[in-house]
């Protein structure tokens, strides 16, 4: 991008419209973009697709993922905010997940 010409603007404000005006300039890009659609036929709603509210059962978080998470601990870092080490998770790693996972459903 280095040594490339500043390209002109393709909306070219005429004349008439202060640049300092900027209520003026403002008015004159909207209108310029609402012309791109004026060839466009009008949206049918029926046509659009509606959006159910999501349900959580499709976010359920399983104790093998959570297992699958902890077992990359490394094992020498420090603990996390909790205190708790991460010998003591990788060692109780199994039993935690099934707890870790109804925390975090």
């Amino acid at each position: 991008m280095a040594n490339m010409n500043k390209e002109e603007s393709c909306i070219t404000p005429p004349s008439s419209i202060n640049p300092s005006d900027l209520d003026g300039v403002a008015n004159f890009i909207n209108q310029h973009f609402a012309s791109v659609a004026n060839d466009l036929p009008p949206l049918n709603l029926a046509n659009v697709l509606s959006f159910e509210p999501f349900s959580t059962d499709s976010f359920v978080v399983q104790p093998r993922d959570v297992y699958n998470k902890l077992k990359r601990i490394k094992s020498g870092k420090a603990g996390g905010p909790d205190g708790i080490p991460s010998k003591i998770i990788k060692k109780f790693l199994y039993k935690f997940s099934f707890p870790f996972a109804n925390i975090s459903n």
